[in-house]
Parts: C-alpha cells; sequence; structure tokens
C-alpha cells in the first residue's frame, strides 16, 4: 500500500510506535510476569520512562521513512495498494524485530546492568521478541490495510448516495438532433395560400 502522504506516514509512525512498545513490553511481561518492573530496573531500562517515547519516535521516523520510499517506489499504475497484506505483514515484522533489537544494542552499550552484544537480544526473554514483533506486525498490517480500503471505499459509496439522490439531467441536445429539428421546421413551413382570384 502506498504511504508516500503525510497523513499515512503519521498514522504509520504512531501505529509502529505503538506496535514496538508492545513488543519490548509484552517480552518482560512474558519472560517475568508479575516481576516485569523489578526486571526493568535491574537491566538498566528505568530511561523507558521519559527516553523511551523520543527513542522510539526517532528510531520510527526512519523506517517509517524507509518503508515511505519503498511503497512509493513500488506503486502500481492501476492505484491499488503497492503492497499486499502478507508483504506489508512481513515488511512491518522485519521493522519491529530491527527496532526492537536496535534499542536493546543501544541499551547494553549504554545502560549500566543490562547485558550487551548477542546477549542483550536473546537473555530475560528475548527471544520472545521475534514471535511478538510477527504478531504485531500482522495486527499493524491489518490496520493499516483496512484503513486504506475504508479511505478508498468511502468516496465510491458517496458517489453512490448523491447519484441515488439526484435528479436524472435534461438529455442535451446533439448536432444530428439539432439538424434533424432544423429539417423539420424548414419542411412544416409550406407556401401561404393561393392569392385569391380577381372574380371575372
Amino acid at each position: 500500500m502506498p504511504v508516500a502522504g503525510p497523513r499515512s506516514r503519521l498514522r504509520l509512525i504512531a501505529l509502529l510506535s505503538v506496535a514496538a512498545w508492545s513488543v519490548h513490553q509484552l517480552r518482560y511481561a512474558l519472560a517475568f510476569g508479575s516481576g516485569q518492573g523489578d526486571a526493568l530496573g535491574r537491566t538498566g531500562h528505568g530511561y523507558l520512562e521519559l527516553a523511551g517515547p523520543v527513542v522510539g519516535l526517532l528510531l520510527l521516523a526512519g523506517a517509517a521513512q524507509v518503508l515511505s520510499t519503498v511503497g512509493h517506489r513500488r506503486a502500481l499504475p492501476a492505484g491499488r495498494g503497492a503492497l499486499p497484506l502478507r508483504s506489508l505483514w512481513l515488511l512491518l515484522s522485519g521493522i519491529l524485530l530491527g527496532v526492537f533489537c536496535a534499542q536493546e544494542l543501544l541499551e547494553g552499550a549504554l545502560s549500566a546492568g543490562h547485558p550487551s552484544g548477542a546477549d542483550a537480544l536473546v537473555l530475560h526473554g528475548g527471544w520472545l521478541a521475534a514471535p511478538l514483533a510477527l504478531a504485531a506486525g500482522l495486527a499493524s498490517a491489518l490496520i493499516l490495510h483496512e484503513a486504506e480500503a475504508a479511505g478508498s471505499a468511502t468516496p465510491v459509496r458517496l458517489r453512490g448516495i448523491l447519484r441515488w439522490l439526484a435528479l436524472p439531467p435534461a438529455p442535451a441536445a446533439t448536432p444530428a438532433r439539432v439538424v434533424r429539428l432544423r429539417r423539420r421546421g424548414t419542411q412544416q413551413a409550406g407556401r401561404g395560400p393561393p392569392a385569391a382570384c380577381p372574380a371575372p
């Protein structure tokens, strides 16, 4: 689907922000259960309360720009969506997984107590990010797909209602009809009655 417009790009950034945050939080919720808060504090995630949304938006703004460029280049001439639902799902899932990996590697390099390198991606339930990214990518793809379908279907329904309410237009006078009317007018205008003859 094409996502080159400003509204589509903002919608994409907002949707991916929620999806990426969900992947990160659900990974710890599934791995630690009720001890999620303590685990986040021990592994250097205390910054998420303030800097998390900013970091996520910066990362996702770049990802959305990449997706926008890909969708724009693959736009179909017939006006249909550039990416089928399955391709959009896989692409969004890859972006979400990439954002998660980049965030975890950055946390491992900057935060004390956070595993670094490959350990940051697999320890503490990090492997759960892959299925979570697939699930969040599917949900995001379905939302975007349905929003695009609804946006393209609404004008058609509106035009149909307006067409149903409108009065039929008066038939336009075509050139052939004008010529026919002119000929009919000349045929009907015959000569006048003969002049009266003088009486003998």
